[in-house]
């Protein structure tokens, strides 16, 4: 499923590279890409909204252990890595961001004659650039219960911890 996850999030930028590319392309192609394009990540999303597990606490289609570390290693060296997950806030509006492009999509359909496929291609990077920063998973440095900090707990694993944190910094 975590393959699901990054084809969810990399299929409007696929898409919008495709209309980027084709900027002659005429508005009813154009548009038929961007429709397309919507309606698959619409359901490549609701398949992952069915596959969402209530009450599990660490970050669903997430690459790697399930305790971690997840993601890919980015900069070893200081342990960054790229990593996508959902939570349960975020599953939410990970599919939300899909409906709604359809909405986006359908009220310029008729409004945009001209350069129809700049115009879809940049709505499409936009639906990518917002998926993307939904399933990005922050990481935050939290301090754990002897009073260490602990860099690289994931945010939902760690609220309680980093609530306390704040409160200690204030």
């Amino acid at each position: 499923m975590a393959s699901l996850l990054v084809l969810t999030v990399l299929l409007p930028l696929v898409g919008s590279l495709v209309l980027f590319l084709s900027p002659g392309l005429d508005r009813n192609r154009a548009r038929l890409i961007a429709l397309g394009t919507v309606l698959a990540t619409l359901a490549l999303s609701v398949v992952l909204l069915m596959a969402f597990q209530r009450g599990v606490t660490t970050p669903q289609f997430a690459q790697g252990p399930v305790n971690g570390p997840y993601g890919f290693a980015w900069m070893e060296r200081l342990d960054i890595r790229f990593a996508l997950g959902l939570d349960g806030i975020s599953i939410w509006l990970f599919a939300l961001t899909s409906l709604l492009m359809i909405t986006a999509v359908f009220a310029s359909w008729e409004s945009i004659n001209e350069r129809a496929a700049p115009h879809y291609a940049l709505l499409l990077a936009l639906q990518a650039g917002t998926s993307l920063e939904g399933a990005l998973m922050q990481a935050s440095a939290c301090e754990n219960a002897s009073g260490e900090f602990d860099f690289g707990h994931w945010l939902g694993h760690s609220v309680q911890t980093g609530l306390v944190t704040g409160a200690h910094f204030l």
